[in-house]
C-alpha cells in the first residue's frame, strides 16, 4: 500500500466484529487502514455514502439494499464460500486474501427465569394463530 492509513474504515465499535474483521484484513492483507468507530451500522454506512470513509465491513442483511439501489459495491463476502443471496461477489480469499475468513453468529439470549415463559407464550400463540404475547 502506497500510503499506510490514507484509506479510513468505519466499524460498529471499538472491539465489536466489524473492527476485528478490518484488523484481520490488514493484518493477512499487508494492508494498513484507519479504524473510524461508529455506534452502529446505521451510522457507520452514512458515513460511507457521505465520503467520510472508503470501507465498511458489515452484514449482508444491513447493506445489501444499498447495493442494488447501487449506492454501495459489495466488494466481497468474508465467509469460506460466496454467499447464496449475492452470489457473483466473491469471497475475500478468492479476491486474493487466502484464508480470510470472518463469520459472526446470533444467538436468542434472555434472563434465565424468563425464558421458559417466553418460549410457552410464543408456543401458545403459534397453536392460536395470535401475534404477540400478553404483557
Amino acid at each position: 500500500m502506497a500510503k499506510p492509513g490514507a484509506l479510513h474504515y468505519g466499524s460498529t465499535g471499538i472491539g465489536g466484529i466489524t473492527h476485528f474483521a478490518t484488523e484481520l484484513f490488514d493484518l493477512m492483507a499487508g494492508t494498513r487502514m484507519t479504524h473510524v468507530p461508529f455506534t452502529g451500522t446505521g451510522p457507520a454506512v452514512n458515513g460511507l455514502l457521505g465520503g467520510h470513509i472508503q470501507r465498511v465491513f458489515g452484514s449482508a442483511p444491513s447493506l445489501i439494499a444499498q447495493v442494488r439501489a447501487y449506492r454501495l459495491r459489495a466488494i466481497a463476502v468474508t465467509t469460506a464460500s460466496r454467499a447464496p443471496a449475492m452470489p457473483d461477489i466473491p469471497t475475500v480469499a478468492e479476491a486474493g486474501v487466502h484464508s480470510y475468513e470472518a463469520v459472526l453468529w446470533y444467538g436468542v439470549w434472555g434472563g434465565a427465569r424468563g425464558w421458559a415463559k417466553t418460549l410457552s407464550c410464543a408456543e401458545t400463540l403459534k397453536s392460536a394463530g395470535r401475534p404477540s404475547c400478553p404483557t
